[in-house]
């Protein structure tokens, strides 16, 4: 009995999306690459700053939790939620954690709110 509930528990455990340990992707400017953005995690004081081609890493301060990102060029900030999907018995997806490396541009991508602007 012990052997079929490990079993079970495995097989669930294997199921679950599992997200990186870091935010990753790249920040473009009317499809340009946008260098030296800094990207901050929300509610931290956890920031990184993207390379000349636009890629960043950041690493997760906090591994149970995810926080939307800050985007900063200047004097101009954008929160981008991460969440991207689930609710309703669908798998959560979030964008900078997955396997596949996500890309914004900031001119293009409608996503973006001015949540924090002015803060």
């Amino acid at each position: 009995m012990k052997n079929i509930f490990f079993l079970i528990a495995l097989i669930l455990c294997s199921c679950s999306p599992s997200i990186k340990d870091n935010y990753t992707g790249y920040i473009y400017l009317n499809k340009k690459p946008l260098k030296r953005a800094k990207i901050i995690e929300e509610n931290t004081e956890n920031y990184t700053f993207s390379d000349r081609k636009g890629f960043f890493i950041l690493k997760r301060q906090n591994l149970h939790s995810v926080n939307n990102l800050i985007f900063e060029i200047s004097d101009t900030k954008d929160t981008i939620e991460l969440l991207r999907g689930g609710g309703a018995g669908k798998n959560t997806h979030y964008y900078f954690l997955n396997k596949n490396i996500d890309t914004v541009d900031l001119h293009l991508e409608r996503i973006f709110k001015n949540q924090t602007k002015g803060k």
